[in-house]
């Protein structure tokens, strides 16, 4: 490809993923602002962190960034743009960075997460996007959920019958990750659940749940037999 062809490309790559970015954003509607600066600007690049000033953005919004963050938790890049990616990167010296429905479905997932019980009233639509289809989409409900309290130990402890590994081990990820384990009814009920899962794992899985096991659940463990 010429070097003209590619600057058309690149043109028309930028004009489709702007006007991709701006029917998002117009479909999603007004988004809550923190320090002048709206929920979008808040989600770009977030990772997680606890301590960030993304954190206190996202809890100061609390449940009035809910809808937004759950519409970027299953948003998926069109097939045209994914398109457009690829073959633009393959056919120009510049890579193109423009932001994936990865990172965009990342990042609402743990903005949901550091929020923690103050999303909880999103627990019915993260659980129904657990049993979806779409793996990552799953993966990343779970994730968004593990910080949600004790009316989150059920659903996550659904997940780990999921027939995807993936989505089990995401699963037993979130289990790990919950702060209600901590708590001796929840702590036992998630136990159960994890040994009855033992027979059906594989060894991977199982060295994980038998790790998790020992660890949450002495008693639990010596029973099935673990050690």
């Amino acid at each position: 490809m010429g070097k003209k062809q590619r600057l058309v490309l690149a043109a028309l790559l930028v004009t489709v993923v702007g006007g991709f970015a701006w029917l998002v954003s117009s479909q999603l509607g007004t988004e809550p602002v923190y320090q002048g600066k709206p929920l979008n600007f808040w989600l770009k690049g977030f990772n997680g962190d606890t301590n960030s000033v993304a954190t206190k953005a996202f809890r100061a919004m609390g449940t009035n960034a809910i809808p937004i963050l759950i519409e970027r938790l299953r948003y998926k890049d069109p097939i045209i743009k994914a398109k457009l990616l690829r073959l633009a990167n393959r056919n120009s010296f510049y890579e193109f960075s423009f932001r994936r429905d990865s990172d965009i479905n990342l990042e609402a997932a743990l903005a949901l997460r550091v929020l923690g019980e103050q999303a909880k009233t999103a627990l019915p639509q993260l659980e129904q996007l657990a049993k979806s289809k779409d793996e990552d989409t799953a993966v990343n409900s779970l994730l968004a959920m593990s910080y949600m309290g004790t009316e989150a130990i059920v659903p996550l402890t659904s997940a780990l019958t999921n027939r995807s590994f993936y989505i089990q081990y995401a699963a037993i990820g979130a289990l790990l990750d919950s702060p209600s384990v901590a708590i001796p009814e929840q702590r036992k009920a998630v136990a159960l659940s994890l040994s009855r899962l033992l027979a059906n794992s594989d060894a991977s899985t199982r060295e994980i749940i038998t790790n998790f096991l020992l660890k949450i659940d002495p008693e639990a463990a010596a029973k099935a037999g673990l050690r």
